[in-house]
């Protein structure tokens, strides 16, 4: 069986150096070598990361290790990478105690921006890191004691005439980075948590019952799982399909839900709380807020801002 692995993974670093190779077949060889946790690989990925075809998979085949220089290379070129790219790499260095470390630092020297985690990775990164993430990140969870203050707050500042003369492109840009690995909207996003484009969006109420409260109804189809895997890599999703071999989890940014093997599983819980935090609006300034809710409300899809790009 070892020599037959051996084989394949010679077979598919061929075609991985290929550039004349198709790039289907080149990200087939990157992710079958990434499943295989093959060395040959490791000693490659910080060259792949100059390839801005196969980049967004090399960074996610960073994640299938355990080494920390991989983790401070992509830190290294973070301020280079994409929007999307920014966030697969967030999502990578979320999955393992020892990147989460690696990102905690970058956040507490100002490298990395807190508005750049998501509030579910920010969710995954205190369970990954302990303390020393919620030392750099602040609360997670609560909002204070007297949320209809922040009920308060936001209607007053969601008036009419603030959302009507709100920059809808940069309220898609915030949502990009702040909804989208989990919610979709007109056709763009992910689906971990509900498709929003036909929820009673144009409903103020609504909007900030779902934002600042959304453990108050959680839907079984939506409650989080939170797995540790057996080589200590920790995901976090939404069942897509279950036997007694295998789980099938639908993960932030990751179109096709990944596949674990039962037997690879070291442990398995179900969240008590929704996936987003109360504390989401919390991390944005008052005119964010107010393009975010803007673009909420779109009834269509609006251009992209330079921002996003």
């Amino acid at each position: 069986q070892q020599f037959g692995d051996s084989v394949a993974a010679e077979a598919m670093l061929v075609t991985l150096r290929d550039s004349a190779a198709s790039l289907d077949d080149r990200r087939q060889a990157l992710m079958g070598l990434a499943g295989r946790k093959r060395q040959e690989l490791k000693s490659r990925l910080v060259q792949l990361l100059d390839d801005k075809q196969l980049r967004r998979d090399v960074i996610r085949a960073i994640g299938a290790f355990d080494d920390v220089q991989l983790a401070k290379a992509l830190l290294a070129q973070y301020t280079n990478y994409s929007v999307e790219d920014k966030q697969e790499v967030v999502n990578a260095l979320a999955s393992r105690p020892v990147y989460g470390a690696e990102l905690t630092s970058a956040l507490r020297r100002g490298e990395i921006p807190k508005r750049d985690i998501p509030a579910h990775v920010a969710r995954l990164l205190r369970r990954v890191v302990g303390n020393s993430f919620v030392d750099v990140w602040g609360p997670i969870d609560e909002l204070e004691t007297d949320k209809e203050a922040y009920f308060t707050k936001y209607r007053s500042l969601l008036v009419e005439d603030n959302l009507r003369r709100a920059d809808l492109s940069q309220g898609r840009a915030i949502f990009q980075r702040a909804c989208a690995a989990c919610h979709k909207l007109h056709g763009y996003g992910g689906n971990v948590g509900p498709d929003i484009t036909g929820a009673n969006r144009g409903n103020l109420e609504y909007l900030l019952s779902n934002i600042l409260t959304p453990s108050a109804i959680i839907q079984d189809a939506y409650k989080m799982h939170i797995v540790l895997h057996e080589d200590g890599r920790i995901y976090s999703g939404i069942p897509a399909e279950e036997n007694e071999r295998q789980l099938k989890l639908r993960v932030a940014n990751i179109d096709e839900p990944i596949t674990i093997p039962k037997s690879q599983i070291e442990s398995r819980e179900v969240a008590a709380v929704s996936m987003m935090p109360e504390g989401l609006l919390a991390n944005l300034k008052d005119a964010e807020v107010i393009e975010l809710i803007a673009y909420l409300q779109s009834v269509q899809q609006v251009p992209t801002s330079q921002a996003a790009k």
